[in-house]
Parts: C-alpha cells; sequence; structure tokens
C-alpha cells in the first residue's frame, strides 16, 4: 500500500496529470479523462482521488438517490467542493450532475483548493474534458471563499459540497457552512476519507447535529487494491431539528 503522504504526489505531479490527460484523453470526454487520471494514479503508485472504486458508489448512490433542493430547472444548482487536488472529483461529479440534470439551465460547481500548482491542474482537466462552463477551481480556503469578494460571498444557497481536503479541517468547515447560513433543507454534505486516514471530530459532530441526517457508506481507499477500509459519510440538513 502507497503511503498517505505519497498519495499527495511529488511536487512535479500535478503538470505531470495535466500532460497525462493531453497525452492519452479525448478531449471533451470526461469518462475518458478519469481513465487516464486513474491509469496516471496507478503509474505513482496511488494518488489521493477519489478512483474507480468509490466513483461509482458517489455518482450512483449518492447523487444518484440525492433529490435537489429546488426542482425549477430556472434556479442554479450549485456544488461546492474542499480540497481540488488534481481535480478528478470536479469532472466525476460535475459530469454527474450535468448527466442528472440536463435541463437545469444553470449548473455550477465551485472547487477550492489551497495550492496554486494544484488549482491550474484541476482546472485544466476539468477543461480539457469540456467541463469548464460548469467548473472553476478557486485559490483559497472555504473561511476566504465565504468572506466579502469570494466565490460564495454572492451564492445564496448551497446543494451540495464534497469535504475532501485536510481531514482536520472537516469539523470546523462543516460549522462554517452551517454558520454561513447558505445550507437549506436538502442540502447534502459528502464526507470522503472519513475511516482513513480518517475524520473522527468531524463524525462526530456531524452525527450529533440534530439539523442533519447522517448515512454512512462503508468503503475502500482509493488504489489499494480493496486491502485498506475507508467510508464517506452523508448528511443531509434538515428543516427542524430531529427528535
Amino acid at each position: 500500500m502507497a503511503s498517505l503522504q505519497h498519495l499527495e504526489g511529488t511536487d512535479t505531479t500535478a503538470t505531470d496529470n495535466v500532460a497525462y490527460i493531453q497525452t492519452h484523453a479525448t478531449r471533451g470526454d470526461p469518462a475518458s479523462v478519469l481513465t487516464a487520471m486513474d491509469a496516471f494514479a496507478r503509474s505513482r503508485g496511488g494518488l489521493m482521488h477519489v478512483g474507480d472504486d468509490k466513483g461509482p458508489l458517489v455518482v450512483e448512490r449518492i447523487l444518484g438517490q440525492w433529490t435537489p433542493t429546488t426542482a425549477s430547472d430556472d434556479e442554479p444548482l450549485v456544488m461546492v467542493e474542499l480540497g481540488a487536488f488534481l481535480g478528478y472529483s470536479a469532472v466525476l461529479l460535475a459530469s454527474a450532475l450535468r448527466a442528472k440534470f440536463p435541463t437545469r439551465k444553470v449548473i455550477r460547481y465551485l472547487s477550492f483548493e489551497v495550492d496554486p500548482t494544484r488549482v491550474a491542474a484541476a482546472q485544466a482537466a476539468a477543461d480539457w474534458a469540456g467541463l469548464g462552463d460548469i467548473v472553476r477551481v478557486c485559490h483559497g480556503s472555504l473561511e476566504q471563499q465565504l468572506a466579502p469578494g469570494g466565490a460564495l460571498a454572492d451564492v445564496p444557497r448551497v446543494d451540495l459540497c464534497f469535504i475532501d481536503h485536510w481531514k482536520q479541517l472537516y469539523k470546523a468547515d462543516a460549522e462554517r457552512l452551517v454558520a454561513s447560513g447558505k445550507l437549506v433543507p436538502g442540502s447534502a454534505l459528502i464526507a470522503d476519507n472519513v475511516i482513513t486516514p480518517g475524520a473522527p471530530e468531524y463524525l462526530a459532530y456531524i452525527r450529533a447535529h440534530k439539523r442533519f441526517d447522517s448515512v454512512h457508506y462503508p468503503t475502500v481507499l482509493e488504489y489499494t487494491d480493496g486491502k485498506v477500509a475507508d467510508g464517506i459519510e452523508v448528511s443531509v440538513f434538515r428543516a427542524t431539528d430531529r427528535a
């Protein structure tokens, strides 16, 4: 198994990944881009993508069963991602949203990343996949993006949030989202890697919170051939407190 530090890659991983995509993937084809990114990740001993083990779970069981907070095709659908890394999740989830909601006039996927090299790499992956009209990768933390002038400052509602950055920030950023008032009944937080490396503070917080209904999906850590247990926690915001 690759170490968790190794899963972050090396100093050239971001630019090497872009070059690999542009050499091996068909432009405008998200599935081709994901296949190329999976192949590149395996050539590097694994990288911290959602990957092709978890991907179908997220798309088919989690997004597939999710009901949007507003049924109107005139209302924008907004998904936020915390931790872009190299753009795998952005390509996977933005393309899944486009397929699930083909008549929605505006779908926005806002991915936040603090490493500028990864910001550029993630945006390049989304653009190559033909998702540049949906995906915007922004430099900065959630706290910065919620502040005046940030990408979320004027966004009234967050429908979905994929949490996949530093595990010690999961709880604090979930608290920020709740405090922002941008979550509405039906908004869902999808937290990856809650078992490995693990986010115990987040799990304790979100499961105890009376405004969320949480479901745990057992899965495996990406690119470990099913040998390392992991899990995804999906928490849907309620209109009222649980009893």
